[in-house]
């Protein structure tokens, strides 16, 4: 009589492919993303990020299915925003402080002490000044033709805009002009986040 010994081995290659090639997956993508922080650190820099596994929106990375992506947004624009604050208070007058202490941030219309964490391309931020010369200060003259100030160079807003965009480039879209604040109309600085 003859025995037949019979073993069946299975091996499930596939399960074991998506378990190693998510699990790198994820690794490279979080350590990508270290290392940008870092190197931005090192820039003096801390942008905002948004990450996504597959889908917009997704914000799990560790629901991702093969084959990815896992995708990292970055935004600057809270750096670029401070800068550009530190910058009109250097080029600002102060006979009495009003005109440095009211330049104001301003987020779709409504004035905002800080960027909100998450920012779309269409949001519309910008630095304007409600007090009412803010217009004067930029033009820099009066009627009669004589300075509007002689404590600091008129464009205070054109030239902060000129030293923002040379700290914008690959972060931001930035731009110079004027905006309505009620009765006032305010040089303004427009940012626009790139998404």
């Amino acid at each position: 009589m003859t025995t037949l010994l019979r073993r069946v081995v299975t091996v499930d290659w596939p399960n074991k492919i998506q378990a190693d090639g998510k699990a790198l997956l994820l690794k490279t993508a979080r350590d990508g993303h270290a290392s940008i922080m870092a190197n931005a650190a090192a820039q003096g820099l801390v942008p905002s990020w948004t990450a996504y596994a597959n889908t917009p929106g997704n914000s799990d990375l560790d629901s991702v299915r093969l084959p990815g992506p896992i995708v990292y947004n970055y935004r600057y624009l809270s750096d670029l925003v401070a800068f550009a604050m530190e910058e009109l208070e250097r080029n600002s007058p102060r006979v009495s402080g009003e005109y440095v202490r009211n330049h104001t941030l301003y987020v779709n219309g409504a004035a905002v002490s800080a960027l909100p964490s998450t920012i779309s391309a269409s949001d519309k931020i910008y630095i304007a000044n409600p007090v009412p010369y803010s217009r004067k200060l930029e033009v820099g003259k009066r009627e009669n033709g004589e300075p509007f100030v002689v404590q600091v160079e008129p464009r205070i807003y054109a030239r902060t805009f000129e030293a923002v965009s040379a700290q914008a480039k690959g972060r931001a879209k930035v731009s110079y002009g004027f905006v309505d604040l009620g009765d006032v109309r305010s040089p303004a600085i427009f940012f626009t986040a790139l998404i």
